[in-house]
């Protein structure tokens, strides 16, 4: 079944348009990502793996994905963190902590303190091969590895050891 995204204006503006997922997006627009970080009271967080057969394979990352059409960023944020990991958190658990665009894609960045283990984790085996968690310094190890989704290196600013995020 095909996946409809909103199409959007650089302002975040809805264009009234849908967008079948694969097809090149038109000139001008955007389409909605949203990024999960889940961080526990240690500080460390919660990565994971994608699936050898998407693009990317094995390469870790935070959770997330595309904001299917009629939903807003934070519906998506909280479907995509059910989906990927079968974590459900309230909508007040998730902090927003910005936005970053990249080429036709805005990302929505949330953050949602988690303390479960591994083992509460389920895992969407056509997306998610293996989950852990990571301390910053493994995420910037992992990072300068080359072993991290399109890294901009954002985390590296926000999560550094010395600053707390708003909201958590």
């Amino acid at each position: 079944m095909a996946e409809y995204w909103d199409l959007l204006d650089a302002n975040r503006r809805p264009l009234g348009k849908l967008h079948r997922r694969g097809d090149p997006l038109p000139e001008g627009s955007y389409h909605l990502v949203v990024q999960i970080w889940v961080r526990d009271d240690a500080g460390r967080f919660l990565i994971s793996r994608r699936h050898p057969g998407k693009p990317w394979p094995l390469y870790w990352e935070t959770t997330g994905g595309s904001v299917v059409a009629g939903e807003d960023s934070l519906t998506g944020a909280r479907r995509e963190l059910e989906e990927e990991l079968g974590i459900c958190v309230p909508a007040e658990r998730m902090k927003p902590l910005g936005a970053i665009t990249r080429e036709q894609t805005i990302y929505d960045v949330y953050l949602v303190r988690w303390n479960g283990g591994l083992s509460e984790l389920t895992l969407q085996d056509t997306e998610v091969v293996d989950a852990k968690w990571a301390d910053y310094d493994e995420l910037c190890a992992i990072d300068d590895r080359g072993e991290w989704i399109y890294s901009e290196g954002y985390f590296r600013t926000w999560f550094a050891p010395s600053i707390e995020p708003s909201g958590c």
